[in-house]
């Protein structure tokens, strides 16, 4: 018996996909981005390429009485009679100097600002 009611199969769908190569998977690559050249936004000691020399280096901090610490003290002396004093003895009233740790060379100044 012949029997011709098969349900013929249809044809796979094509690849949408055909010129599709998956990218290539190499090494990668580093990027070195640049460090700063001055440290004037930190108040703790910062990595940066010193301008002078050239040379990356973390930097060293001293602290400095500086405009902000006069203008602190004279505030203080016009609202009361002792806490004129803090401003001389609080590092956190003065500004901050960043130097070189290869060639001493001032590299960056936080300046301390009263408000």
């Amino acid at each position: 018996m012949n029997n011709n009611n098969y349900s013929q199969i249809p044809p796979p769908p094509q690849n949408q996909n055909q010129g599709y190569q998956p990218p290539m998977m190499g090494a990668p690559q580093t990027v070195q981005v640049g460090l700063p050249r001055t440290a004037n936004s930190s108040t703790a000691p910062t990595t940066i390429q010193c301008p002078q020399c050239n040379q990356v280096g973390v930097t060293t901090v001293k602290s400095k009485m500086g405009k902000g610490t006069w203008c602190c003290v004279a505030l203080l002396c016009f609202t009361t009679a002792i806490l004129w004093v803090v401003p001389f003895c609080s590092e956190n009233c003065q500004d901050k100097i960043h130097t070189c740790p290869t060639c001493q060379a001032e590299v960056g100044r936080h300046r301390y600002k009263v408000c």
